[in-house]
């Protein structure tokens, strides 16, 4: 059997749970992915692609990648937003989350404050910024370099009163097994939605598995797949 690799985003992790078994049942190609937040994949594709056939990422890296030559630009799909969100221990109490203001009183009210590292933690970074508070609550943030790290250290929350933030998509994939739940996005005022997209690798080793993953990914049933993990 032949297998695809496949290089992407943690956001879309959880989706690729279903996506990948669901190709393998229509064309006999097994998917094999590797996530990573976007400065690590950054990273990983600045001296190429490798064996990986496709890359799935901001929609941002996606161009940047296809500029160098990485990629290849007729080949590119958006496959949707996903929105910066707010999680909670699955026991807590939720407060008001409907406005800035009562997200602010929120962060200033939680014992920890905890996100990732990656692109998406810094915009919470930026947005804590600009709430007027940073000040105030840098002794409380825990970042972590992922998600999953990030929503572990909330589910063990025994006081149930830190607030988490990251992507819809990687909240709502920890849910289940570390106990948290992803209680609201961010109003619009403050929140934020990260495109993200997909492309060949010019170096594919297998360019027409390849092409067939892009378009099971970005036609119907994969986009259905995506938009029930928030990827929307």
């Amino acid at each position: 059997m032949t297998t695809l690799h496949v290089l992407s985003a943690g956001a879309v992790k959880p989706a690729m749970k279903t996506i990948g078994p669901a190709f393998e049942t229509v064309s006999g190609t097994s998917v094999a992915a590797q996530f990573g937040p976007a400065p690590e994949l950054r990273e990983r594709t600045r001296d190429g692609t490798g064996d990986f056939g496709v890359v799935i990422a901001p929609e941002k890296l996606i161009a940047t990648l296809i500029d160098e030559g990485r990629l290849v630009a007729d080949s590119r799909r958006d496959l949707g937003g996903v929105k910066a969100a707010i999680a909670l221990h699955r026991d807590a109490k939720v407060p008001d989350l409907s406005t800035a203001d009562a997200v602010r009183a929120a962060i200033r009210a939680a014992s920890a404050i905890v996100y990732n590292t990656a692109s998406s933690g810094q915009f919470i970074d930026e947005m804590i910024t600009r709430l007027g508070i940073m000040d105030e609550v840098t002794a409380r943030i825990h970042r972590y370099p992922d998600a999953e790290a990030a929503m572990r250290f909330l589910g063990s929350d025994d006081g149930r009163t830190a607030i988490g933030f990251g992507q819809s998509s990687a909240l709502r994939g920890y849910e289940q097994a570390l106990g948290v739940r992803q209680v609201a996005a961010l109003p619009d005022a403050i929140g934020n939605v990260t495109a993200y997209a997909t492309a060949l690798c010019a170096t594919a080793p297998d360019a027409k598995a390849a092409r067939a993953f892009i378009d099971f990914l970005a036609g119907a049933e994969g986009l259905s797949h995506l938009a029930a993990t928030g990827v929307e």
